[in-house]
């Protein structure tokens, strides 16, 4: 074999040694004996052009190897072996084929939501419409009590609802404003925690704000934040019956960045669905409401603010959500 003075098989595979007259697959890939499948031999035996890939020390190379005549164009006589590195195009199809996947998954689910969410506005419209004209119609104060509570909760779903769908719009177009300023976490916090404590849940879940430094004041998005702890608490109230929910936060000890934290004592999240909660359009449970977009708009947030947000959970032992973000102390 003689190799073409053109060639940079030696410069892209470091330690091979290219001595004249020997075979190929003594110098490329030093071996001993030929390759399994062997593109020189079959272009010779079958006389036609043959392609095949191969690897050499992390090196991806498409060998053609092409059949030559005679002078008459009869008999194979010899053969040319070309080798062509494609380790870059290789994977430039394996990200064209991974993001055509990610896309065509990404319009599933919003089709799904898209279908769902007529449902999911309609089901607290239909409440709000119908205990409003019941309340009309009836003269217990107890009665109007319970349909007012029905009424309030229902509001509140379908501002959430619409509240989410105006946020993954302004994501999608790349306009979600933040506005940084000082800001007390534990006030912040703890208003948080009173807020959802008012909220209808379980009577036998406690709420609590159970962590925290003697004193700790930011420049942050206040309302940003705040949407992120809600949406985390709000999440772990539709799936604790029983137990507890408890927020909180600490301070990293080179005082650069907060962790902070939301943990109930729940369903939790079974292992293989860990890697889909902060999805958008997902919805673990089709039977819990909501559109399936609040985590995904918390790690948007949390990643805007420069910081990192996961879930550590197993399967009926409750989940622990949290998130990190840099921060600037104010004194």
């Amino acid at each position: 074999m003689q190799w073409e003075e053109t060639t940079h098989i030696k410069s892209l595979v470091p330690g091979r040694h290219y001595t004249p007259g020997l075979i190929c697959y003594q110098t490329s890939a030093l071996r001993d004996k030929p390759c399994e499948h062997c593109a020189f031999k079959e272009a010779i035996e079958q006389g036609v052009i043959v392609r095949h890939t191969i690897r050499i020390d992390k090196v991806d190379f498409e060998v053609t190897a092409t059949p030559v005549y005679a002078t008459g164009g009869k008999e194979v006589i010899g053969g040319l072996l070309r080798f062509e590195d494609i380790t870059e195009k290789l994977k430039i199809e394996q990200d064209l084929r991974e993001a055509k996947d990610k896309a065509e998954e990404s319009n599933r689910l919003k089709s799904a939501f898209l279908a769902n969410m007529s449902h999911e506005i309609r089901t607290p419209l239909n409440a709000i419409v119908g205990f409003s004209d019941m309340i009309c119609q009836i003269d217990d104060p107890a009665d109007k009590q319970e349909y007012m509570k029905i009424i309030i909760a229902n509001n509140e779903l379908l501002l959430q609802l619409i509240d989410d769908i105006l946020d993954l719009s302004k994501i999608e177009a790349g306009t979600m404003d933040f506005s940084y300023s000082v800001t007390d976490i534990n006030e912040l916090m703890g208003n948080i925690c009173h807020q959802m404590e008012q909220k209808d849940h379980s009577p036998e879940v406690q709420i609590s704000f159970i962590e925290k430094a003697p004193a700790c004041v930011i420049n942050t998005d206040r309302v940003r934040l705040s949407q992120v702890m809600i949406n985390l608490m709000s999440n772990a109230m539709k799936f604790t019956e029983r137990g507890s929910i408890s927020i909180g936060y600490r301070i990293s000890e080179a005082k650069d960045e907060i962790y902070f934290f939301c943990k109930d004592t729940g369903m939790g999240i079974a292992a293989d669905k860990l890697e889909l909660v902060f999805e958008r359009f997902v919805k673990l449970n089709a039977f819990v409401k909501g559109t399936g977009l609040g985590l995904a708009i918390c790690r948007v947030i949390v990643e805007r603010l420069g910081g990192t947000i996961g879930v550590d959970s197993k399967e009926g032992e409750g989940a622990c959500f949290w998130f990190r973000i840099p921060v600037i102390f104010v004194s």
